[in-house]
């Protein structure tokens, strides 16, 4: 018998969320020409993303680490993830700042950052970013040695 989760809740279960189906997918890039589908030239000469992926990137406003693991995905084709990091220690090399940068705009203007607490938001953002690319070098690692 199927129940609705607030009732659910109401009664004392714990519910365990599972995916939207309807929440929109995000593509990872696997060359320069998938990291330049999702990017427009401004008339400044400045880069940006496309509105319609940005939209996309608004289902999950509310979790900035989910963001920022999505827009490195698809901004860094994975050779750079799989050789970079944010900031070039650790025997890495520094991703490109000029996406950096559009991810870190990208990231306060989607999740609705205010300039108080966009310091803090970009450390979380940095690890997440990290983190992601550490785990992506660990499953790459880990399959090759099959």
């Amino acid at each position: 018998m199927w129940l609705p989760s607030d009732l659910l809740q109401r009664v004392g279960w714990e519910v365990k969320k599972t995916r939207n189906f309807n929440q929109p997918q995000i593509k990872n890039a696997s060359t320069m020409h998938d990291v330049n589908q999702c990017l427009v030239r401004q008339p400044d000469g400045n880069i940006a993303l496309q509105e319609d992926f940005k939209q996309s990137l608004a289902a999950f406003a509310n979790n900035l680490n989910k963001v920022a693991r999505m827009l490195v995905s698809r901004l860094f084709t994975e050779q750079e993830r799989l050789n970079g990091n944010c900031t070039g220690t650790r025997g890495q090399n520094r991703l490109d700042p000029v996406r950096l940068q559009l991810l870190k705009s990208t990231i306060f203007e989607v999740c609705g950052i205010g300039n108080i607490e966009q310091n803090e938001a970009w450390k979380a953002t940095k690890s997440a970013v990290d983190a992601s690319n550490r785990s992506l070098r660990f499953t790459y690692n880990h399959s090759n040695q099959k």
